[in-house]
């Protein structure tokens, strides 16, 4: 039996050295290419590695000796805002001997053939002295079986080094420096089984038992198991409980240990909802007026009808956009269709250099945002909060460096319907969206301004920029949000505009000077 200690899968061997260790982070789907930028930029400091990319996840190895600061590298690890969680890697292996054991560990086979016997066995009136022999003697062939197969995964588990893992997972996680000998005993331990592809029908929950079984008997000192689950950690645990993953798909076996009890994208902000039901009571009677009023204005459009149900756009996904942007301290950021904020909030959390305005049509959606930034103690220097419409912006021309826009897919909220007028050619309301979100920016941003975007509609942008002379395409990255059309994240660069011919000006200048500047 072949199988490395680090890694082992479809012909990709890589061998674990004493002063380098390895780590693994989970990804969402398309979010690969941001969390290889962020591990480089925030890790690269300890040498880092990218070892291998696996179906949602990423493998990576770094520097570990006793000049490594296990506090500097504990902090680094938890700063990343891309991923969803991150770990300690212990084993990944594609062996055939070991799929096999995870196959039949959960007795499939066996349950079956004794249900087969119980069958024939009330059918067949022979004596039930040699019935009991028979099925004695296949019983016992059975548990040779079964024990086989756990010995199997005993090997398995060994080549995991459980014992250094933990004292590992001590230093980082208590961040204890490598020369204190006292650390945290490890109360608890969880076993999180994952069986997916053509290991779907194998029993996750039997497996987890199985391994924790095998883990309480090799490590009955450093390990105290209390319980395993099928897909999902347990509630209500200690925080000093071991989280072991366990998953099996069609690249093969991968363990690891959690870092955190809770994922990284659950950002403190999102549990800031005191008292957002109670508010969204209160603005009942308010909206009763405001329907009037959006009546009068079509191109005003309510959002979502269950607010409550609804937390925006995924923390790790708006990180990636911000990142994407490049924001850097003196930028004023616009979001012209904030919503609840999530771009807003992980933009001044992570850089608070930047001043931010949010825009948008739900005075609901404004209300929870303002909240939200209370409840993180944000200065409200920092960031505004304005009504308005993204298709006429109550802003100056030449006034922001970058926009950040997570647009309507028209699922959770309307996309803004077009007013066809006498002599235009008609439209359907995205390529209208489209049109007049790029008009707009174009004459709000700067020149060499940037316009991150996230949406569904991404050929008529590509048809919109090929067509104009003051966009360009700079990024498209493809993600994956739960939807039949796939979205992407777009980076487009803002030329500087063309001065105005005599005796004429552009679209632009007509339109502001239409609307007059706020």
């Amino acid at each position: 039996m072949k199988c490395m200690r680090l890694m082992e899968c479809r012909g990709m061997k890589v061998q674990e050295k004493d002063d380098r260790i390895a780590f693994f982070v989970t990804v969402g789907r398309g979010m690969r290419h941001f969390a290889v930028e962020e591990i480089k930029k925030k890790l690269g400091r300890f040498q880092v590695r990218v070892l291998k990319e696996m179906e949602g996840k990423l493998a990576f190895d770094l520097l570990w000796d006793n000049q490594t600061s296990r506090i500097d590298l504990h902090r680094s690890l938890l700063s990343m805002r891309t991923v969803e969680r991150v770990g300690l890697m212990l084993l990944a292996t594609c062996e055939d001997a070991f799929l096999a054991s995870i196959a039949c560990c959960t007795g499939v086979g066996h349950e079956r053939s004794r249900k087969k016997r119980r069958v024939d066995a009330a059918c067949d009136p022979s004596d039930a002295d040699g019935n009991k022999t028979t099925r004695s003697g296949s019983s016992e062939s059975e548990r040779a079986a079964v024990e086989s197969e756990n010995q199997v995964l005993a090997d398995l588990i060994r080549l995991c080094n459980l014992p250094d893992a933990v004292s590992r997972w001590n230093q980082l996680k208590h961040e204890v420096k490598a020369q204190q000998e006292t650390v945290p005993e490890i109360s608890e331990c969880r076993i999180s089984c994952k069986t997916r592809g053509r290991y779907r029908g194998v029993n996750a929950r039997k497996v987890a038992e199985v391994l924790g079984s095998v883990i309480q008997r090799e490590h009955p000192r450093e390990i105290k198991m209390v319980g395993w689950t099928d897909d999902k950690m347990q509630e209500g645990v200690q925080s000093n409980a071991l989280d072991i993953l366990f998953h099996v798909n069609d690249e093969g076996i991968f363990v690891g240990l959690l870092l955190t009890a809770k994922p990284l994208a659950a950002r403190a902000y999102h549990d800031s909802q005191q008292g957002q039901r109670k508010r969204e009571q209160e603005d009942e009677q308010d909206l009763c007026h405001d329907d009037d009023e959006e009546q009068k204005r079509p191109h005003v459009q309510p959002s979502s009808p269950f607010p409550s149900k609804f937390s925006g756009l995924r923390s790790t996904v708006a990180a990636a956009m911000c990142d994407m942007a490049g924001l850097a301290a003196g930028d004023i950021v616009l979001d012209p269709a904030c919503g609840r904020g999530s771009i807003l909030l992980e933009g001044l959390m992570n850089h608070p250099g930047a001043d931010f305005v949010g825009l948008d049509s739900d005075i609901r959606a404004l209300r929870t945002t303002s909240d939200l930034v209370s409840s993180i103690g944000i200065s409200s220097a920092q960031v505004r909060l304005i009504r308005g419409d993204f298709r006429s912006m109550p802003f100056r021309s030449n006034t922001f460096t970058k926009i950040i826009v997570d647009l309507p897919f028209g699922c959770q909220h309307k996309i803004p319907s077009v007013q066809v007028e006498q002599g235009v050619p008609e439209r359907s309301d995205a390529e209208a969206m489209v049109d007049e979100l790029l008009r707009e920016s174009s004459r709000v941003l700067t020149g060499g301004g940037l316009l991150c975007c996230l949406t569904v509609h991404g050929a008529l942008f590509e048809q919109q920029v090929k067509e104009s002379t003051r966009w360009t395409l700079r990024e498209k990255h493809p993600v994956q949000l739960g939807l039949k059309t796939g979205p992407a994240i777009l980076l487009l660069s803002h030329e500087p505009h063309e001065p105005a011919r005599a005796g004429g000006m552009d679209k632009t200048q007509e339109g502001e000077r239409g609307r007059g500047a706020a």
